[in-house]
Formats: structure tokens, C-alpha cells, sequence
């Protein structure tokens, strides 16, 4: 895994750190990073993290298997680059293990029910408390802060990535987006 090559090459001083400079302050100094972005993004966490898989051993192993890579992917991610996103529908303790939560960097909440999902993600009720508008939502990292995201319709969001990425990444062409899967 990228992670793992990275995380030796930093406590090595290699790759894109300057040659030697195992010191922080050499290290603050170094020429920035050269690798490639990383981001690993997981919509319906639920899904993966508890869904019923009844009698079979094999499905439930490869499930925990699953999940505890998760785990490692945020945890060695956030010392090289690397991005996790994890997306659900069902902010509840089950779709959200602590051990993925406590090493996930922060967290975007948009309006929920019922006051106890608001603090399974935030540790607060802020996002049960939210206006019904659109597109409200609660960042929460060092801080918490309430802010409108940007609605647009996929044929924007398309042109949005065309006009930015034009020439340098191939873009899909429009597909029927429907709830179970997303461009």
C-alpha cells in the first residue's frame, strides 16, 4: 500500500524530503512533498461497517476485515497525505466504530432528527438544531462552524469539472444518478 511506503520513506528521510533530514528542523526546511494526492472516499459506511450478515463467518470476517482497513488507511493517512472520506445516511454508534470516528480529521454533519445522531458525529446537538434549509451543515475539527454548501445539479457540477480538470483528466459522461449510486 502507497501508506505504508510513504510512512517508511518519512521516518527514513526519504523520498520527498530532502536527502538525511531526519531532524524537524531540517525538516520544516525540506523541499514540500512531491507524492500524488491519496483520497479514498467510502459512501454508506453503514453498509460496510454493520450490516446483518446473519450465519455467514466468511461475509461478517471479510466485514471486520473491512472495517479495521478503514481504521488504518485514516490513521496512516493523516501523517502522509492520504484522505479518507466516509459517507452515510445513518449517523448512528454502529455505522460510525469510535476507533474510525476518533481518526477521521473532521466532520461535515447536515441536519439530522434526532438530538443522540448529532452526538454520535459532533458531540453536540448543533446539527439536530439546524434551520431546514438546503444545503446547512456544521464543520467540526479544532472548531465548529455552521455554513451553507453549494447545491448544484449534476449537469453543473459536471461543467464545473470540465471548466477546472479540462485537458488534464478524463471525465465520465452523464449517467442516471440514483440513490445507490453516485458519479
Amino acid at each position: 500500500m502507497g501508506m505504508r511506503r510513504r510512512n517508511r520513506e518519512v521516518a527514513w528521510g526519504e523520498g520527498p524530503l530532502q536527502e538525511g533530514s531526519r531532524r524537524l528542523e531540517e525538516a520544516r526546511d525540506a523541499a514540500p512533498l512531491s507524492w500524488p494526492r491519496l483520497l479514498v472516499v467510502v459512501d454508506e459506511v453503514a453498509e460496510l461497517a454493520c450490516r446483518d450478515l446473519s450465519d455467514d463467518r466468511a461475509a461478517r470476517a471479510a466485514q471486520q476485515a473491512a472495517s479495521g482497513r478503514l481504521g488504518e488507511i485514516a490513521r496512516l493517512g493523516r501523517s502522509v497525505g492520504g484522505h479518507l472520506v466516509c459517507c452515510t445516511q445513518r449517523p448512528d454508534a454502529e455505522a460510525v466504530p469510535g476507533q474510525l470516528k476518533a481518526n477521521l480529521q473532521g466532520t461535515v454533519a447536515f441536519r439530522v432528527r434526532a438530538a443522540v445522531n448529532s452526538y454520535i458525529l459532533l458531540d453536540s446537538d448543533r446539527a439536530a438544531l439546524l434551520p431546514p434549509h438546503p444545503g446547512r451543515a456544521i464543520w467540526q475539527e479544532e472548531t465548529t462552524e455552521e455554513f451553507q454548501a453549494v447545491d448544484c445539479s449534476l449537469e453543473e457540477s459536471r461543467q464545473l469539472l470540465l471548466a477546472r480538470w479540462s485537458g488534464t483528466v478524463s471525465i465520465p459522461p452523464l449517467v442516471p444518478v440514483s440513490q445507490w449510486m453516485l458519479l
